[in-house]
């Protein structure tokens, strides 16, 4: 395993678990193009995800997601896409843990909210370039013992790309 694989939480569960849903189990389903691995992540009744299309300002920013039913098929979208590349010299699955980091996760109380930030390039062996740079703020909310997504605000510019 990369040291871009390894959770950086291991001393706060709260903050380990939230890694583990949106780093590890979002990278390993959206490899394998299957949504029922990070399905039960998510807590549909709440969720909704605004794509800021990579643009600065706030109002050209939608609501593209009302709900989850929409957001999944646009993962499985992304997913078959991703699914037909091959990368020159790393994996999918390390390419992604590269040019992703998860540093910033506040709690308050039930709720937490974590920044995920894209900031990568590859390129396939048809020699197409991958580039990766955007941010996304996850939405969480603890349901009994567990966390789930109830929402994202993401696509945002990377201002580190």
């Amino acid at each position: 395993m990369s040291a871009a694989a390894q959770n950086p939480f291991a001393g706060d569960p709260d903050r380990h678990e939230i890694w583990e849903i949106l780093m590890r189990r979002d990278f390993e389903a959206f490899v394998a193009a299957d949504w029922s691995r990070t399905e039960p992540d998510f807590l549909a009744e709440e969720f909704q995800g605004l794509d800021g299309g990579r643009q600065p300002d706030p109002d050209r920013w939608h609501l593209r997601f009302a709900d989850l039913a929409t957001y999944r098929a646009e993962w499985l979208a992304q997913a078959a896409d991703f699914q037909k590349l091959e990368l020159q010299g790393t994996t999918k699955l390390d390419f992604l843990f590269a040019a992703t980091s998860l540093r910033d996760i506040e709690i308050t109380g039930a709720r937490a909210v974590a920044h995920k930030k894209f900031q990568g390039r590859a390129t396939s062996t048809l020699g197409v370039p991958l580039v990766l740079a955007w941010q996304t703020l996850y939405l969480l909310r603890k349901v009994g013992a567990r966390w789930k997504i109830t929402g994202f605000v993401g696509y945002l510019p990377n201002p580190a790309s």
